[in-house]
């Protein structure tokens, strides 16, 4: 089975394990419908789909013929609840665009849609260390931020010194 990428009509053998996927969530959710708005998609259609759009995954598992994003007619959330307790694969859920996104490579999970996805993409800066009496060397560009102060500029290298 294979999907047409919709831009440059490029096709890839379909991975069945995601057909699968999204004919077992359909039954545990009493779908007889769903609708494909994204099946395979080649390497030049998601680079520039990850220029426009936020969470666009540069090696999506759409190149590799593994994903799909479906919308049902009702049930959506019941839908992606279901996805992710099978297991089975990656499970998206965009609930402000109305779809999920279901694919048959490792077991994970994310949201986009208030939260959520911005874990995936930034760790949480660790707590700030206080400094000791120290000297230093910082090479520029750049900036420092002293909590509370105006950020100072680094155009080249420059000793720093901590009191």
């Amino acid at each position: 089975m294979f999907f047409r990428d919709r831009h440059s009509g490029g096709v890839v053998n379909y991975d069945v394990g995601v057909i699968d996927f999204l004919a077992k969530v359909m039954a545990a959710t009493g779908q007889n419908r769903a609708i494909v708005l994204s099946g395979f998609r080649s390497l030049e259609t998601n680079e520039a789909l990850a220029r426009t759009n936020f969470g666009v995954a540069e090696n999506s598992q759409h190149i590799y013929g593994r994903a799909l994003d479906v919308r049902f007619d009702a049930k959506l959330p019941e839908a992606m609840a279901a996805a992710r307790a099978m297991r089975r694969g990656g499970v998206g859920w965009y609930p402000h665009s109305g779809f999920i996104h279901l694919d048959s490579g490792p077991v994970r999970n994310w949201d986009l849609g208030g939260t959520g996805l911005q874990d995936l993409l930034v760790k949480p800066a660790p707590p700030p260390v206080p400094l000791a009496k120290a000297e230093t060397v910082a090479n520029g560009p750049g900036s420092v931020v002293v909590e509370g102060k105006t950020p100072i500029l680094l155009t080249g290298r420059v000793s720093l010194r901590v009191h």
